[in-house]
């Protein structure tokens, strides 16, 4: 099945003025990704008296909300143009450096509604990766933020649909398309999902009736049907029986009718020669 398309719900970035970039020392945005992480070809001489200074675990510490509020802009901004040349993997990568920036600062109205954001978009980078369970723990997070957000409602509900999470993605694309009645990507994956379960449900009936032979949960009401269809039987035998007895009914009556005329016809034959001799005599 085709994943939709997702590139067309992919929030954008308006950029007001230059880029701000960060001057914390090894994590500036404008750099490689490449600079964060060792490169695996250089050994490196353990005997050197320097001692490397591990790299931070939280990008925003020290940061103000501003300034990662900042710093996760670029980011996103950076995830989008990765996304939308078919670049999902780095576009991945940009947006899960954004929610690092903003994790701590969720309560700042700015970095929150940037935090949806970033978590909606790498939602659907990781769709396009077919990484559904990644989704679904994105769209989620995107959702602890706004629970009527659309775009993550529908999205988890995809996620969760490719996970054959049948029952967990109809509430997620059942709520998508009330909150949005003509996102038809949303109706139609949730028609998927409710065909799936009611062929899912059909299966499990027949599955059962073979399990309790004789002791069906469907005996009741499989002895109610053949009673009702014996009793119409019935009814139809009698009313047919009814029709043959009325016709039975007007043959002999037609019959009866019948020998009455030819009678009356048999005496005005023999009144006519009597009533000739009269008139002679």
């Amino acid at each position: 099945m085709a994943t939709p398309a997702v590139e067309d719900q992919m929030e954008t970035v308006a950029a007001d003025g230059e880029a701000v970039k960060m001057e914390t020392v090894g994590y500036g945005v404008g750099e490689e990704e490449d600079d964060l992480l060792p490169d695996p070809g250089d050994g490196g001489d353990s005997s050197s008296s320097e001692e490397e200074v591990p790299a931070p675990t939280d990008l925003s510490e020290g940061l103000s909300a501003e300034e990662c509020v900042a710093a996760a802009c670029d980011a996103k901004a950076a995830g989008n143009e990765y996304f939308k040349a078919g670049e999902s993997a780095d576009a991945c990568q940009k947006y899960q450096l954004g929610v690092q920036y903003l994790r701590r600062h969720s309560s700042d109205p700015a970095a929150r509604e940037l935090l949806l954001s970033v978590q909606t978009n790498l939602a659907a980078a990781q769709i396009k990766l077919e990484l559904w369970a990644d989704a679904v723990v994105a769209a989620t997070a995107a959702l602890e933020l706004d629970p009527s957000s659309t775009k993550a409602l529908f999205r988890r509900g995809l996620a969760r649909s490719r996970l054959s999470e049948w029952d967990l993605a109809k509430t997620d694309l059942t709520a998508a398309c009330r909150l949005d009645p003509r996102n038809r990507e949303a109706r139609a994956e949730l028609a998927v999902v409710q065909a799936q379960l009611a062929q899912m449900r059909e299966v499990e009936r027949e599955r059962l009736s073979k399990l309790f032979v004789g002791k069906s949960l469907y005996a009741a009401e499989e002895k109610q049907r053949q009673r009702k269809q014996a009793e119409e039987a019935r009814a139809e035998e009698v009313r047919r029986a009814q029709e043959v007895e009325k016709e039975e009914a007007l043959r002999v009556e037609w019959a009866a009718e019948c020998r009455r005329l030819r009678a009356e016809e048999a005496e005005r034959r023999n009144a006519r020669p009597e009533a000739a001799a009269e008139a002679r005599a």
